[in-house]
């Protein structure tokens, strides 16, 4: 996508007897924040403590009304009913916040006018505007009489510098070395898990704090969990809370509250939300620690600057890369009323921004990022909005985490693997990988995070047939060990074809040296002798294990040298064409692996968990609950052998 600059022009026609118009200005430059238009009215003020009161407005007089709200909660004040013969509303309503935090309580300012003579009253109440049917949380009434003479003055109110959402949209475009999909969303791999509602309260910094984390667990380690928003609201000790914080982060990590023992997430079932219908001011929920901390992350980074917008491209790329991230927008009663569709009202905050939300991927062809919101899952699209790119400052402050992608070992006194001295339990992590593209002859494309296989007739130019190539160290297996098994696995991560569609990947050797930083397709290396071949289903994302035993044994015998595997699949053009990417060794819990068993490899018969026993080859996810249940929790593909064997045993989750 090409960035287009638009270019005001400005004509100067200079005509004797003649002023110029200001039609003649087709593009007049941006203005600065208008002030309110001076008013001869004076002002009757009213807040919420003169609600049922009965007042008396005069024509030269101007009433304004001020109430306490939140708009980071989607709960927004409106007019109800209001006698337009008697009382007119005198533009929109102003909103302003009371901090910069995110979640941050506002005042909301309404001005009212007397038009005629006559009673009426004035009604103004505060409701989310989907939830039909349902209550408002407060209401405001008076008792208005009206007393003339009338005059119309016009009463302005404080307007933001006019803008425009398309500035920004360039920053998405992508350069082929990106390798990202046109979409992506991470609810379509398994990543998202239910909506929630922080109600009243404004927390939506504790939700896009624990939301991504969520995300994670259920990625990297297969299972839904339920963290704690309250625990965040009710402990920290920044002084956040129903009126406002920021991303807490640091308390998954490292900082620990008065009555903590240690940092970490604590799960919903220990600390329920009880926060939905606490308003700004009201007393908040207790920390009633110390809690358990099942889970933590191991560190967290900002996409581009803390108080900032990052490039569309380096958000997408953190979003494929680490999963949902947090970000920061500004949000008013347009966004409240969004139903569906793609949002692109740019709404403006007098401190930039006032709600915390998560990204979780975004729809090329709608150009608009796919967001998580805290409102429940009947507001918008099932809880989510598709929001054009560059609206309302979404992405600001966009950040991330790492959960199990760092090193993080527990060591356990429990016997699971045997292997003899000398030989590693593996897998073995790819050391080198990288994708070449027809289309793409002399471009590298060593460190990207997916790596595709098969025919493309519609990259941009035309990226025609795409191959893998992968490489392992297996220098720390004596030469001559005997050889059981060998499977390689990697993970598809995305896939152009036809929904349900099954291709035949195959796994070829890799006949010649080849380097990750420097091969491409017209340097390729050779290849010869198919291997093991496996059915990819596009939109069936996971894992898939290719057969590789004979050419493993060839390497470890000496007979063949260890140049790597190459994954193809069919490579034609046409209607019919089709590719699926995998991801790479940049993607750390995603890598590439080698999974080998010989002699001496294989897993003990008489492992047990405490009074669990555990059968030969039981799936890890069995180890980690039961050590889960014991307090005692580890990581899936974590490896205690690599560390701290016990004489020739050791624990080994893989």
């Amino acid at each position: 996508m090409k960035r287009t600059v638009k270019v005001g022009i400005f004509l100067l026609v200079i005509i004797s007897g003649l002023t110029l118009s200001s039609s003649a200005l087709s593009n007049p430059p941006s203005q600065e924040p208008v002030a309110p238009t001076p008013s001869p009215l004076t002002e009757v003020r009213l807040s919420a403590e003169d609600d049922r009161r009965q007042i008396e407005v005069r024509g030269d007089q101007l009433l304004v009304v001020t109430l306490e709200g939140n708009l980071s909660t989607g709960y927004i004040w409106e007019v109800e009913g209001l006698d337009e013969k008697v009382l007119r509303q005198r533009g929109e309503i102003e909103n302003q916040q009371e901090s910069n935090l995110l979640g941050a309580c506002s005042r909301h300012i309404i001005r009212f006018q007397a038009v005629g003579e006559g009673q009426t009253t004035l009604n103004v109440v505060q409701r989310r505007p989907w939830e039909e049917g349902i209550e408002p949380i407060h209401r405001f009434s008076v008792q208005v009489m009206t007393v003339g003479p009338f005059i119309d003055v016009p009463v302005g109110t404080p307007e933001a510098a006019p803008q425009s959402s398309e500035g920004t949209v360039s920053a998405v475009d992508q350069s082929p070395g990106l390798m990202l999909p046109p979409s992506f969303n991470w609810c379509d791999l398994g990543g998202c898990t239910p909506i929630k509602d922080q109600g009243a309260c404004g927390s939506c910094w504790a939700f896009g704090t624990v939301g991504p984390l969520e995300s994670k667990i259920r990625l990297l380690d297969g299972f839904q969990q339920d963290l704690s928003e309250q625990y965040l609201v009710s402990c920290n000790t920044d002084g956040w809370g129903c009126c406002g914080g920021s991303w807490a982060h640091d308390y998954h990590l490292s900082k620990i509250p008065p009555s903590e023992s240690e940092a970490g997430a604590v799960m919903e079932a220990a600390f329920p939300y009880g926060s939905a219908l606490i308003d700004c001011g009201d007393p908040e929920v207790p920390c009633s620690g110390p809690y358990t901390h099942p889970y933590k992350i191991d560190g967290w980074a900002y996409v581009g600057p803390e108080d900032g917008v990052p490039s569309g491209a380096d958000i997408k790329q953190a979003i494929y890369d680490h999963g949902p991230v947090s970000v920061a927008i500004c949000v008013g009663s347009a966004f409240a009323g969004y139903t569906g569709g793609v949002f692109q009202t740019n709404e403006t905050c007098d401190e930039v921004v006032n709600h915390g939300v998560v990204l979780v991927g975004w729809n090329g062809t709608d150009g608009a990022w796919i967001l998580r919101n805290s409102w429940g899952a009947t507001w918008g699209e099932s809880g989510y909005m598709r929001i054009k790119y560059g609206t309302s400052n979404v992405g600001y402050s966009a950040n991330y985490i790492f959960y199990n992608e760092l090193t993080n070992k527990v060591y356990l006194p429990l016997v699971m693997k045997s292997y003899s001295p000398g030989l590693p339990p593996g897998p073995f992590y790819s050391v080198a990988d990288a994708c070449v593209l027809q289309g793409y002859a002399t471009v590298n494309f060593g460190d990207t995070t997916d790596m595709w296989a098969g025919y493309d007739d519609y990259l941009e130019p035309d990226g025609k047939i795409a191959r893998s190539l992968i490489r392992f160290n297996l220098s720390a297996i004596p030469t001559g060990t005997s050889i059981n098994n060998a499977v390689l696995r990697v993970y598809l991560v995305n896939s152009y074809d036809f929904p349900g569609e099954t291709r035949t990947i195959t796994t070829y050797r890799i006949a010649s040296a080849w380097s990750e930083s420097s091969v491409t397709w017209n340097n390729q290396p050779s290849f010869s002798s198919a291997y093991g071949s496996a059915p990819v289903t596009h939109g069936a994302w996971g894992w898939y294990s290719f057969d590789v035993t004979s050419l493993v044994r060839g390497w470890i015998n000496g007979t063949i040298p260890n140049n790597g595997v190459m994954l193809r699949g069919p490579e034609w053009s046409g209607s019919d064409s089709s590719w699926k990417g995998f991801s790479t060794r940049e993607d750390y819990s995603y890598r590439p692996r080698l999974v080998i068993t010989y002699t001496g490899s294989g897993a003990s018969s008489e492992a047990q968990i405490g009074s669990e026993s555990l059968e030969i080859g039981e799936p890890a996810r069995t180890i980690v609950e039961t050590l889960t249940s014991l307090g005692k929790a580890s990581v899936a593909g974590t490896n205690l052998c690599e560390t701290q064997p016990t004489g020739n045993k050791c624990l080994a989750m893989q």
